[in-house]
């Protein structure tokens, strides 16, 4: 695994989930700085694959959120349906670091359908109109901050196809119907012991401990 410093730009706020297989492939970014809540939209459910578009309903990744951890929960909208965001896991395991939440769909009627609503409304992939589809509908919009202002921002594969879930354009979530998410980065210091989550729409998640 290689680790390469975040490309200067106003909107270097990016997030990261990956397989296992891609794990070993991708360059984290990481890059100093304040914190900030600038972070764009995007997102892939943990069922599909980097460019996969799929149905939550139909690919069995919707789940109740009571199956999951709760580090905190944020209520708010997603392509204009209520829904709860739930931060679930911030886990580090050699020198990467992954986030894991879900969203709610808090509707009564109403599906939701994730797409963008996680991303950082960029193109940062090299590839084909398909890697570039599945990228914008990711959830590279997510990154992390520490109390020593150091910022993290979502790892890279040689291609610029974050390390997160990507191919949301087609994913949707029933009513009380829950779709899990994940983003990996360059895991921090042994010493840092918290960090913050920055998830886009939802605000900051401070002091959010790592385990390890």
């Amino acid at each position: 695994m290689t680790y390469a410093p975040s490309r200067p730009s106003p909107r270097l706020l990016r997030a990261t989930v990956v397989s296992a297989a891609l794990s070993a492939l991708i360059a984290v970014s990481a890059c100093t700085g304040g914190d900030g809540d600038q972070a764009g939209q995007g997102g892939q459910g943990q069922g599909g694959g980097q460019g996969s578009q799929q149905d939550a309903s139909a690919s069995g990744e919707q789940q109740s959120a009571r199956e999951l951890g709760d580090l905190g929960s944020r209520a708010g909208i997603v392509n204009r349906v209520p829904a709860t965001v739930v931060l679930s896991g911030v886990t580090a395991q050699g020198q990467t670091l992954t986030v894991t939440f879900t969203v709610t769909n808090d509707s009564e009627s109403d599906r939701l359908s994730i797409g963008s609503a996680f991303g950082n409304d960029l193109d940062d992939t090299s590839g084909d109109a398909g890697q570039s589809s599945a990228e914008r509908n990711s959830v590279d919009g997510v990154y992390l901050t520490t109390e020593e202002g150091r910022r993290y921002l979502v790892g890279r594969g040689e291609n610029g196809i974050c390390a997160c879930s990507s191919g949301l354009s087609s994913v949707s979530v029933d009513p009380g119907q829950s779709y899990t998410l994940s983003a990996t980065f360059a895991a921090p210091p042994e010493e840092i012991e918290t960090v913050t989550v920055h998830i886009p729409g939802y605000g900051a998640f401070e002091g959010v401990g790592i385990a390890r």
